[in-house]
């Protein structure tokens, strides 16, 4: 017992002994939590109110700012988890050192949230690891056309820090109690128990814009950022025909002939785009005009947001027009691969799978073109090299790639960096004519990228549409509700009201040619405009697609969905059964041929491709699977969320199998096999 007792006090002598030395430490520890923690909260606030302007936030959003808190006290917590050690060390070697590189760090942390805020503000979306899915020349070209940075947001943030830091810590230290080593225990004790889960689970909002102001910027990013960076994994050869068994059993509608190919099948030869047409013996040209965020959301008589293109609705009367299509990306990167070639998206989109020491093996609506005497252009108005465009159309072997305009021409309204996107759509417009008169030879294919309706969204004579964008307001019928809620937005649609106009210049100036006749134009966008006031998880992807054409037998309008991936399966036949093109006898498209039923109704199966690479929505009949939610496929691409776990579980199954296929095949060059 005595030797108990002795061994006992000898134990609890240590423990003082070791908590006495701690304590100076926790309390600077402390100290330093609390005054994170207040900066965290004063950014809160500066959130709500710098995010306002741009969503229109009800004062009632304040409580997902006020929900935030919490998940901005586990971050905390987590923070000094990782922190505490290192912390102790430096203090124990010099005390001044500790809060000079501590404070440092606090310094690089708020600006850091301030940057991230930023992000959201200019993209809607909080940022992950998307910035693994580009180049660094991207990364850098984006940040110098997309921020506009001036001394006045350098002074803000600065304001920021002062305020958040030093305001902080003066009121702290005048507040010190005795135990308050104690927050340092609290902290670190949290964070070794609750933060499993740092970040909400998104299922739990209704809208993008609650679970954004709801996230820890930094936090999300961070997390986002490890799971990609640690979350890749190799399979087998035996795991990997397995999948292949399960991917060609879903899709039983596709031939598929070889299994080392996973995608390679016969292509379907029945020709249903030609009976919408008046034809000649004469290949006609096809002109593509793919539109930097044209959306359906004021796009067309289902419009929600208004619509802001007069000009396309009148051609939609005229034309054979799908209501409810879809991208395959929330961005450009994949929409050129999509469209002609029906191609899987790679880990970071398949552009950027063609590089100069590899490039997979594929083919293309621009390669079958070409190799059947057609004059190939590329039309863009930006930087070719992003997003990898110029390689991917070099391998196709376009015949020609804008990247001159000379000094005619002058480049959209330099931002307050004094940077500049590019040209407008209406120059590009203009600049190709010029080519094509130069060239003189069809038939053609002209592939258009525009790319006005960008931010920061300045068009030329901006003064003048911002006076259009007043007059359209009452055009459609707004009311003063509506009308105050589209002012939000009038940068936006003023740009979008000269994008419409500058696309009524080129096919007015098009009707003047000698071949236009023989053309068929192709019109949609690359993807939705953000996703601010988006009506649902699918609306991101909703476009219109537009076939226009003087040989059009009459306009026809479908409610069937259908996608980027699906007109390259379309044109095939088309082509090959009434111009006899010599085509190739296989194809490994994703998708089939777009859908003619006039009724709403999904026949197709369609990943969808986040900003961020990854491949979370998964469309499969009259279902879509988001983000580990399940809905209902409704007229008008509503959404109704529905309970069905064996279901849900089937389609997570094979959406998990499709994303291990699209990697392993593109890693591995296993697209088509040797002609």
């Amino acid at each position: 017992m005595v030797i108990l007792k002795v061994t006992k006090d000898i134990i609890l002598k240590n423990i003082l002994k070791a908590f006495n030395w701690l304590k100076p430490v926790l309390k600077e520890f402390g100290i330093i939590l609390l005054i994170l923690f207040a900066e965290f909260f004063l950014i809160r606030i500066y959130e709500f109110f710098y995010l306002s302007n741009n969503f229109s936030f009800k004062f009632s959003f304040t409580l997902f700012e006020l929900c935030g808190v919490y998940y901005d006290f586990l971050f905390i917590a987590l923070i000094s988890l990782i922190f505490f050690l290192p912390f102790t060390i430096f203090f124990k070697i010099s005390q001044r050192l500790s809060r000079v590189v501590f404070y440092f760090i606090n310094i690089i942390l708020i600006l850091i949230i301030l940057i991230l805020i930023d992000y959201l503000k200019y993209t809607s979306v909080p940022l992950d690891h998307a910035v693994f899915a580009y180049t660094l020349n991207e990364l850098l070209y984006i940040a110098k056309e997309s921020v506009d940075l001036t001394f006045w947001d350098f002074i803000r943030y600065l304001i920021a820090i002062v305020l958040g830091i030093f305001l902080a810590y003066i009121i702290f230290r005048k507040l010190i109690f005795n135990k308050i080593f104690i927050v340092s225990i609290i902290f670190i004790v949290c964070g070794v128990f609750l933060t499993k889960n740092l970040n909400p689970a998104r299922r739990n909002f209704s809208n993008d814009i609650a679970f954004n102001l709801t996230i820890n910027k930094l936090s999300y990013f961070s997390k986002n950022c490890a799971n990609h960076l640690l979350g890749k994994s190799d399979i087998n050869a035996v795991e990997f025909n397995q999948i292949v068994s399960k991917f060609q059993k879903v899709h039983s509608d596709i031939p598929f002939n070889n299994r080392k190919y996973p995608l390679e099948h016969t292509p379907d030869t029945t020709d249903i785009l030609g009976s919408y047409f008046n034809l000649s013996k004469k290949s006609p040209n096809l002109v593509f005009i793919i539109m930097e965020s044209l959306s359906s959301a004021f796009c067309g008589s289902n419009a929600y947001l208004g619509s802001f293109t007069p000009f396309i609705d009148s051609l939609i009367d005229k034309s054979l027009y799908w209501e409810n299509f879809l991208s395959t990306s929330e961005r450009t990167f994949n929409v050129i691969p999509s469209i002609f070639g029906s191609l899987p998206y790679g880990e970071k989109g398949f552009m950027n799978l063609i590089q100069n020491d590899f490039a997979v093996n594929h083919s293309t609506l621009i390669k079958w073109l070409n190799n059947n005497g057609y004059q190939t252009n590329f039309f863009y108005g930006g930087w070719t090299g992003f997003d990898n465009m110029e390689k991917f159309m070099n391998y196709q072997n376009i015949g020609f790639i804008l990247k001159s305009f000379g000094n005619k021409y002058s480049k959209i309204e330099k931002d307050k960096n004094g940077v500049s996107w590019g040209y407008p759509d209406k120059k590009v417009y203009m600049r190709s004519f010029e080519i094509l008169d130069s060239i003189q030879k069809t038939p053609r294919l002209d592939i258009y990228l525009t790319l006005s309706l960008h931010h920061p969204f300045r068009p030329p004579n901006n003064d003048y549409y911002r006076q259009q964008f007043l007059e359209r307001l009452d055009e459609i019928g707004m009311n003063e509700t509506q009308k105050k809620e589209a002012k939000n937005y009038s940068e936006i649609f003023s740009t979008v009201l000269y994008t419409d106009d500058a696309l009524r210049y080129f096919l007015n100036q098009y009707k003047k040619r000698e071949d236009y006749k023989n053309t068929i134009f192709v019109i949609t966008g690359d993807h939705r405009i953000g996703s601010q006031n988006a009506k649902s998880k699918i609306d991101i992807y909703h476009v219109p697609f537009i076939i226009f054409s003087p040989m059009l037998k009459e306009p026809v309008r479908f409610s069937s969905v259908s996608s980027h991936a699906n007109i390259t399966p379309a044109f095939y036949p088309f082509l090959s059964k009434n111009f006899n093109f010599k085509m190739p006898e296989k194809a490994h498209w994703l998708g089939n041929q777009i859908d003619f039923e006039k009724k709403f109704r999904n026949t197709h199966i369609i990943p969808l491709m986040r900003t961020n690479r990854e491949i979370t929505d998964y469309i499969s009949g009259d279902y879509l699977l988001s983000n580990g939610e399940l809905f209902l496929l409704q007229d008008n691409l509503n959404l109704q969320l529905i309970e069905n776990q064996d279901l849900l579980d089937s389609l997570k199954q094979d959406l998990a199998n499709f994303v291990i296929l699209n990697n392993y095949i593109t890693q591995n060059n296993l697209l088509i096999s040797d002609e």
